[in-house]
């Protein structure tokens, strides 16, 4: 009889205990924006009801298990993913992402890169667009309309100069890179080559800068398409190259997040880079200390949330 008492008594637990999880990423009518922990790299889920969009996948398989702990219940669909730039730290993860959830819409900054990991990308975009995914070039200005609590805005110094033709058509890899070697003559940095995003949730604006350095942030900043926020996800990591003290002077951000691995070998985030934020915030959240990095709001309200106590 004990034996069958505690069988049962275990067995609620295990039930109350998964029912609990379940309620905990049924969706709610909030915004969710999640900085998800990676490691070295980045990766932004964001979720309002049963609506998706994924920016980035980080370097590995780790995106998928950001994505159990806050994904909707049962759901298998992301309606935008966007694909920054071709560097492994951004895109590594995202043949793992498209073998496991439907993508509707793709953005892509439509520059290449000449290494494998860039291949393995494209081989899944292809994979996607014959599942009937809808291909897009990122450029500045673009408005990627959801019907939803927030608004998204493409931004990206050098989104014109993208080509589509590197996902499309049935190109032989010395075609491709071509391509990839003609680009790369002509700019020196692909973080440039970045897309980034403006989220507007109401009242309330982030910036997600992905890997976009200075001489992207001075291109932004002369095509006039900067504002003041409320967030700044930072630029590359927190590397000395991007946060520029021009482009900050500009945004004022009155809270920073920086998607960053424990430990990295690159030194991130840089010491200059922590001390020019910390004339405009106070609040510097980091996935390499606090892990998951939760904003969540309607519009009026917002409240923080991260993975590990602080």
């Amino acid at each position: 009889m004990t034996k069958i008492l505690i069988g049962s008594l275990f067995g609620w637990g295990v039930l109350i205990l998964v029912g609990t999880q379940l309620l905990s990423r049924w969706p709610d009518n909030q915004v969710h924006v999640i900085f998800c922990d990676v490691g070295q790299g980045d990766s932004i889920l964001i979720i309002n009801q049963f609506t998706q969009v994924l920016i980035d996948s980080g370097r590995d398989t780790k995106v998928l298990d950001c994505l159990s702990r806050h994904f909707p219940p049962g759901d298998k669909n992301i309606e935008v993913v966007i694909a920054t730039h071709a560097d492994l730290d951004h895109i590594g993860g995202f043949s793992a992402v498209f073998r496991h959830f439907n993508v509707s819409h793709l953005f892509v900054s439509g520059f290449g890169k000449s290494t494998r990991d860039f291949f393995e990308f494209r081989t899944a975009v292809q994979e996607l667009l014959s599942r009937g995914t809808k291909l897009y070039l990122g450029q500045n200005g673009q408005s990627v309309e959801l019907k939803q609590k927030f608004q998204l805005k493409i931004i990206s110094p050098r989104g014109e100069r993208g080509t589509l033709s590197l996902f499309t058509g049935q190109k032989t890899e010395e075609q491709l890179s071509a391509i990839i070697h003609q680009q790369e003559a002509e700019y020196t940095s692909i973080n440039d080559e970045s897309i980034g995003a403006f989220l507007t949730i109401g009242r309330f604006k982030m910036l997600l800068m992905a890997d976009i350095e200075k001489e992207g942030e001075l291109a932004l900043i002369k095509s006039r398409v900067l504002t003041r926020v409320n967030v700044l996800k930072a630029g590359h990591h927190g590397s000395k190259t991007s946060s520029t003290e021009l482009f900050l002077a500009k945004v004022k951000p009155e809270f920073v997040v920086m998607s960053v691995g424990k430990g990295n070998s690159y030194g991130h985030p840089h010491q200059e880079v922590l001390q020019r934020l910390a004339i405009y915030s106070p609040y510097i959240f980091r996935t390499d200390r606090d892990g998951d990095v939760v904003w969540i709001g309607n519009g009026l309200t917002f409240r923080w949330k991260t993975q590990h106590s602080r």
